[in-house]
């Protein structure tokens, strides 16, 4: 354990005792300036039984004593060159306060930490590569201290819905369709997706949160359809764009028709919403001999893929990338103890434009498909809380978002992906985990 060591009892005498309050700490150096003194201090403050001095004279990990607007006792020598924050004027304080939230990924084996302040709310590293020793050297020196806030996770299928109850799935119309959930016990099932955990803060007996996301699809744009038989129009709707003109014995026994909708994904987190998606959807066709033959064929979706990652020996390049992967992924986890609680939750996506079309316009009909993905977006929901300051541990959420810890988390989602050379236009089984320390 590091001491402070004086020659003699004149070395002793050298050094004097006073009160100051802390007005800004750097945990990186554990040092800290001072309200009533100029000089920056060093903080010589044990954490724990094990902790190592810094080559400044500093104890490692003891700035996590201590918070901005503490009344501390210093150490001061009288030529002012060495100056040492020693203690609490109001007696001895639990050490933590550190949240540390790693992106990183179940098949690749880069990642990246952010380390954020708890009590002062401020940033104290990175977005830093998790081999850096500047990360490893700290994490060394603060001991994990927390618990997991969500024990474990389940979707939200046949059992009521414990995430938000006061939100039901509405009836459907005609018009206006939604789903939060696709009502299944599936373990692949992707989106739309919810899920859902009791939460153990230490003082909630039976509590829930958990990601939500929904579909949402009006029909705002026209639908119409056209039959005939024997050459003569015998049923016509004209709320759509006109068609092209066909001779009428390409219409004979058979059928047209176009529609056009749009599709509002929305995402759901523990502090409400997190963001949201507007997809549309464009199709025609022409069918002739009684829709049998279908001559003319084309829609455009453009939309957050929802398929399982699936293959085929007999697709094509193109179909075997859009097919083959996800397209859509999400995290949420947290930790907490008596004092603290973080938790993060990620949704990540590439939307996509597929379209599916006959291009010859005849029979026999030969369908092609084309896949084109935008950039990857990121939506990150994130809290880090000390319940010293009126937080109520049983209404966490309620405190709302914390946007300058959410705009260094997706920093750090960003840079981990880059330093796995993941294509920006797709995603991979990224996670966010927390721990306290």
């Amino acid at each position: 354990m590091p001491k402070l060591n004086f020659t003699d009892i004149g070395d002793l005498q050298d050094y004097r005792y006073s009160v100051a309050t802390i007005k800004a700490i750097d945990s990186a150096t554990d040092t800290c300036t001072l309200n009533q003194i100029p000089e920056t201090a060093l903080i010589f403050y044990h954490c724990a039984a094990d902790s190592v001095l810094r080559s400044n004279g500093a104890i490692t990990g003891g700035s996590a004593g201590f918070a901005v607007g503490s009344s501390v006792v210093v150490l001061q020598k009288h030529d002012k060159s060495k100056t040492y924050v020693v203690a609490h004027t109001d007696g001895i304080r639990a050490c933590g306060g550190y949240a540390v939230f790693v992106s990183s990924f179940a098949s690749l084996s880069k990642s990246v930490a952010i380390i954020w302040d708890i009590k002062n709310n401020v940033l104290v590293m990175g977005p830093i590569d998790t081999t850096d020793v500047l990360y490893t050297g700290w994490i060394a020196a603060h001991g994990v201290n927390g618990t997991s806030l969500y024990p474990a996770f389940a979707k939200d299928s046949v059992i009521p819905y414990k995430l938000r109850p006061d939100l039901v799935d509405p009836i459907e119309t005609l018009t206006y369709r939604m789903r939060y959930h696709a009502n299944t016990t599936s373990p692949t099932e992707m989106f739309p997706e919810s899920v859902w955990s009791a939460v153990d803060n230490g003082s909630v007996p039976i509590g829930y949160s958990g990601l939500r996301t929904s579909e949402e699809r009006q029909i705002a744009g026209t639908y119409e359809k056209e039959y005939s038989d024997d050459h003569h129009v015998t049923k016509y709707w004209t709320s759509g764009p006109p068609w092209p003109s066909y001779p009428p014995s390409e219409l004979t026994g058979g059928e047209r028709g176009s529609s056009n909708n749009t599709y509002n994904y929305v995402f759901h987190g523990p502090l409400g919403e997190m963001g949201g998606f507007a997809g549309t959807y464009v199709g025609s066709f022409l069918a002739s001999g009684g829709g049998s033959w279908l001559e003319s064929y084309d829609y455009t979706r453009y939309k957050i893929p929802e398929w399982i990652p699936t293959s085929s020996p007999g697709w094509s390049p193109e179909k075997q990338y859009a097919l083959g992967r996800a397209w859509y992924g999400s995290f949420m986890a947290g930790a907490c103890n008596e004092s603290f609680i973080a938790h993060a939750c990620l949704v990540h996506y590439t939307p996509c434009s597929y379209r599916k079309f006959n291009p010859t316009q005849v029979w026999p009909q030969v369908l092609s498909e084309t896949w084109s993905f935008s950039s990857r977006i990121i939506l990150v929901q994130a809290q880090a809380l000390f319940y010293g300051v009126g937080i109520s541990r049983e209404n966490y959420a309620g405190s709302g978002r914390n946007t300058a810890l959410e705009t260094k988390l997706t920093e750090a989602v960003v840079m981990s992906y880059a330093l796995n050379s993941v294509p920006i236009k797709e995603i991979r089984d990224c996670r966010i985990s927390v721990e306290l320390r």
